[in-house]
């Protein structure tokens, strides 16, 4: 099938699929790093989804990080799927163009949702400082924030509209395909010390906190697997991308952590 031209997407249309893009994509995103900042529990969200939807009769806290283990999953690989150049080529044959990127942030919003309704709670705590819980919240907030707004930065100059796909859907820029890559390769400043900040910086908006739950250290736990899986194939399209360049980057820069040798 040859790909829908964009000309065919109505303006009611665009509107429709900003909707979907914002209601299963973005939202439920925000959402989630919401949840990880409160240690996968907020009770008023719980409470206005009815999360869990399902209790399932687990008794060990073994067998409950091994479903919500199952949950991650399946959100990295519909995540990782959905990124493929191959599929996405596929899913433009389907839909138009512009909203390619809207529908992908759907799939991956939705697989978030669908996660953290049927996350099965350990009620364990790996640590908490001996603060105040106004001192408490005010910490959390502020080592969640720092790493946050690092990364919003960093999305921000690939192109923060991009990201959304809100400029796929109402600007005249080309549609950008997930896994293509940055137009130029960045060895400097941030990207000196990590090749990758911005999952840098999640990783730390994963663990770091006054408070840390087996349920969050399990979300982290779940995301540095996937990275190691994940950098290695990334990787791989960049050296396409950028030949030899990136290859010498690589093995100069380590991935993730600052500390002078490779890591991952």
């Amino acid at each position: 099938m040859e790909p829908l031209p964009a000309r065919d997407l109505s303006l009611s249309a665009r509107l429709a699929w900003f909707v979907v893009n914002l209601t299963l994509g973005i939202l439920p995103t925000l959402l989630f790093f919401a949840w990880v900042e409160q240690d996968t529990d907020i009770p008023a969200v719980a409470h206005a989804f009815g999360w869990p939807w399902v209790e399932l009769p687990m008794e060990s806290v073994g067998e409950k990080l091994i479903w919500d283990a199952g949950l991650f999953a399946l959100f990295a690989f519909l995540h990782s799927f959905f990124a493929q150049v191959g599929v996405q080529d596929r899913v433009r044959a389907v839909v138009p163009a512009p909203v390619v990127r809207s529908f992908y942030l759907a799939v991956s919003g939705s697989a978030l949702f669908l996660m953290m309704g049927l996350w099965q709670h350990t009620g364990v705590k790996v640590w908490r400082l001996p603060l105040s819980a106004e001192a408490e919240a005010w910490a959390a907030g502020i080592v969640f924030a720092i790493p946050a707004v690092i990364v919003l930065w960093l999305v921000a100059r690939l192109g923060f509209w991009d990201f959304l796909g809100w400029a796929q859907l109402f600007g005249p820029a080309a549609p950008v395909v997930r896994t293509a890559g940055t137009p130029a390769l960045r060895t400097t400043g941030i990207y000196g010390h990590v090749r990758h900040p911005v999952y840098t910086g999640l990783l730390m908006m994963f663990l770091l906190g006054p408070t840390l739950s087996l349920d969050r250290l399990a979300v982290f736990a779940a995301a540095l697997a996937y990275l190691s899986v994940g950098i290695p194939v990334e990787e791989r399209k960049l050296i396409r991308l950028f030949g030899r360049e990136y290859a010498v980057y690589r093995r100069r820069v380590p991935a993730l952590l600052p500390t002078g040798r490779r890591v991952i």
